[in-house]
């Protein structure tokens, strides 16, 4: 009899150490699984974002070939600006009505700006 119960403890012994390992086996296959999924999400997260990186990669470079007309624009309005200016600085000097005007504005003729850029030794 007391081999029948040592035979029988042990049996149950070894089934729950086995249940146990199917368990934890189980578990590992469904932790698999879920990171399986987030690495997925992860992937489709990461085209998506590369594909909005494109798209407004894309329309930054429209808008600048858009804003190189504005720039040359304004540019030919400061030229235009300064032209006349400079007209007005000249007629400043023989007419008494425009060199008050300048006067009265304080209109100025701008120096030339110091070039900043390091020189460079051969």
């Amino acid at each position: 009899m007391s081999n029948e119960n040592s035979d029988t403890s042990i049996h149950f012994a070894t089934g729950l150490v086995a249940l146990a390992i199917c368990i934890f086996f189980a578990a590992q296959i469904g932790s698999i699984a879920q990171g399986a999924k987030i690495i997925n999400w992860q992937i489709s997260s990461n085209t998506t974002q590369s594909q909005a990186l494109d798209d407004t990669e894309k329309q930054l470079r429209e808008l600048s070939i858009q804003r190189e007309a504005l720039v040359k624009q304004s540019e030919q309005v400061k030229s235009q600006y300064v032209a006349l200016l400079n007209d007005v600085l000249e007629l400043a000097k023989t007419d008494d009505d425009t060199k008050t005007i300048v006067e009265k504005w304080n209109i100025r003729q701008q120096e030339p700006a110091e070039d900043t850029t390091p020189k460079t030794e051969p």
